[in-house]
């Protein structure tokens, strides 16, 4: 009979539910973390397994990845797609698991998209350059506030940190204590800065090598620079999943969320969402547009271009 497979996923072990739904039996026991050996089980047991699932978590994609490709299908949940009970319930690795097994049998899951790991590794490298980006703001913020905390005017050239910052950082004419200080300030700076300059370079190279088509329709959107084509990409990783732009707005939090009661006034706002974030500035409907490559919005190019340009979502 058809086997469901509920996994409670952690660092160090696996909680596993088997579940028969012909004679509703659960077997359920505990794997030590290792994909390898887990994969290897599983197609040893020689049951039917219809299916396998487990919540989405630190512990990424890497065992969805490999039971595929072994042909187990496999379902990731997003933890706020699972039905939740209204009262308190017991909680245990084991119980978690089971209502996965029996969640999935029910067909109340769906998965999210899971990435390849070269999908995977373009996502990370654009979010490491918007988390070091808010670094390097932070950095400088903090040298400003340190010359308020000093009374010192700000050098012009902070206005829009032009090449001459750091010298003119440094020839304040601090005393000694305040000058090593603002040298570490600036040092920490220019290293942000370097990194940055070196991440530029890299995810310039990756979307080359992985996105050139889509890149290009994308900066060809009044307002879309590289940046946000970048994030745009390595965010949505599979457009062929989308079928239609509203469809990817939604996604990114980016599609407002309609509430009206009986006679009252619509009202309309935008909605946070897992795939939001500050950097979903600059896009919009005529990006997706491009992105598919189908549709209106990829053969007539907008007269006026109606991206969101200051949408920050948290």
């Amino acid at each position: 009979s058809p086997v469901f497979v509920g996994i409670d996923v952690h660092k160090r072990s696996y909680s596993i539910a088997l579940l028969s739904p012909a004679d509703g039996l659960i077997e359920t026991y505990t794997h030590p973390a290792d994909v390898e050996s887990f994969t290897a089980q599983l197609t040893k047991l020689g049951l039917t397994i219809t299916a396998i699932a487990y919540e989405t978590g630190p512990t990424g994609f890497t065992l969805a990845r490999r039971l595929i490709a072994e042909g187990f299908k496999t379902i990731v949940a997003a933890a706020s797609r699972i039905p939740r009970g209204g009262a308190a319930e017991a909680k245990s690795d084991r119980i978690d698991a089971t209502k996965l097994a029996r969640y999935l049998s029910s067909g109340l899951l769906s998965s999210v998209a899971i990435p390849t790991e070269e999908q995977e590794g373009y996502r990370a490298l654009v979010r490491r350059r918007k988390r070091l980006a808010e670094v390097r703001a932070k950095c400088k913020q903090r040298i400003k506030g340190y010359l308020l905390f000093l009374g010192i005017r700000e050098p012009a050239s902070l206005t829009h940190w032009t090449k001459s910052w750091a010298n003119d950082l440094m020839t304040l004419g601090l005393d000694d204590c305040n000058q090593l200080t603002m040298a570490s300030y600036v040092r920490e700076l220019q290293t942000w800065t370097e990194e940055l300059r070196l991440l530029d370079r890299h995810i310039a190279d990756a979307t080359k090598r992985l996105h050139p088509e889509r890149f290009q329709r994308l900066t060809a959107v009044d307002g879309v620079g590289e940046i946000a084509a970048t994030t745009f990409l390595s965010e949505i990783f599979m457009p062929d999943r989308f079928r239609r732009k509203e469809e990817i707005a939604s996604y990114l939090g980016l599609a407002p969320v309609v509430h009206r009661s009986g006679d009252g006034p619509v009202r309309a706002k935008l909605r946070s969402a897992p795939n939001s974030g500050p950097w979903a500035s600059g896009v919009c409907g005529h990006c997706s547009s491009k992105l598919l490559g189908n549709g209106r919005g990829a053969t007539k190019r907008p007269s006026a271009c109606s991206s969101i340009t200051s949408v920050n979502l948290k």
